[in-house]
């Protein structure tokens, strides 16, 4: 074989790899969308009765799933697809301390399905660590402009709002219902949410956070009041 048929062959070779991974994706993207929505607010293993193992489901992200649809899901293997969700080019710190980790490793889940981006600052399992750290660790990313927002969960959500507000930039709320979530950030521009696991349902939080996400800033007066703190800011820096 000369060096021109050899060339030849590279080419075929590397076409029908490009067409084989063509139709993989295809493939993929086909078999990725929902075959079954579920609307109501509660799910229970009943709703999955007549669904195939292995099926794409369409729910509402606030929606409560009882522990045996839980472990139904698990079982038959679905996947799971939030219907309500927007697909924003953002990225998010997130972080906690020993008491949200659990928590935070559900809200990991529900980020990827969201399709965002985002970062663990830690902390990696339940040994006793002081949220300080990791609050901090989360607000600094987000006051240095590296990531656009920052999510941090401890056992109330009020110790790494203290922590993170004593940096430049961030506004930190801990909020415990959609209703806070969007005031939150509708009012006073939140861009670090904080959330607490004691108080908190895995349900619940996945609300307060797609409330929170896809809260846009208010204008008029409430831009008016931020442009305030933010010149607050400035002058407490030059003192």
């Amino acid at each position: 074989m000369d060096e021109k048929e050899l060339k030849e062959k590279i080419r075929q070779l590397i076409v029908e790899k490009l067409e084989k991974y063509k139709e993989t994706e295809l493939t993929e993207e086909k078999n990725s969308s929902p075959k079954y929505e579920i609307n109501q607010r509660v799910i229970t293993a009943s709703d999955f009765e007549n669904i195939e193992d292995y099926s794409y489901i369409s729910i509402k992200s606030d929606a409560i799933i009882t522990p045996l649809a839980r472990e139904t899901i698990k079982t038959k293997k679905l996947n799971v697809i939030f219907s309500d969700i927007k697909k924003d080019k953002i990225k998010i710190a997130i972080g906690s301390d020993h008491a949200g980790y659990k928590l935070k490793e559900e809200l990991k889940t529900f980020l990827k399905l969201k399709g965002i981006e985002f970062f663990d600052f830690g902390t990696d399992g339940e040994e006793r660590v002081d949220f300080n750290e990791y609050a901090y660790k989360v607000a600094k990313e987000v006051s240095d402009g590296n990531f656009d927002y920052g999510i941090i969960i401890d056992g109330l959500g009020i110790a790494s709002s203290i922590v993170a507000n004593k940096l430049s930039g961030i506004r930190a709320t801990p909020c415990t219902d959609a209703k806070s979530a969007k005031i939150s950030r509708e009012h006073i521009w939140s861009n670090v949410l904080t959330l607490g696991s004691m108080i908190l349902t895995v349900e619940k939080m996945r609300e307060i956070v797609d409330t929170w996400l896809n809260t846009p800033y208010g204008k008029g007066r409430y831009e008016r009041r931020v442009k305030k703190i933010l010149e607050l800011e400035k002058k407490l820096r030059e003192i």
